[in-house]
């Protein structure tokens, strides 16, 4: 099962370069969602650690928040 959100400006973990989930671009009419798989992903960064897709980018010295690559 997958889900969609329009959220692509806002700084969370979906939006991040180094989480992982899966995740793909998705063109309805004029607008551009991220379809995703699962609401769990896991941080590249601190050794895959679990996180929910909508946390936002940690204050701690080991998040390196950069914007997906995939994203316009």
């Amino acid at each position: 099962m997958s889900w969609l959100t329009q959220n692509i400006e806002k700084e969370c973990c979906l939006t991040c370069q180094h989480f992982k989930v899966g995740r793909r671009l998705k063109v309805m009419g004029r607008n551009l969602f991220i379809e995703y798989d699962s609401v769990l992903g896991a941080c590249k960064l601190f050794n895959n650690f679990p996180k929910g897709i909508e946390c936002r980018p940690m204050t701690g010295s080991f998040c390196r928040y950069k914007k997906w690559v995939e994203l316009p």
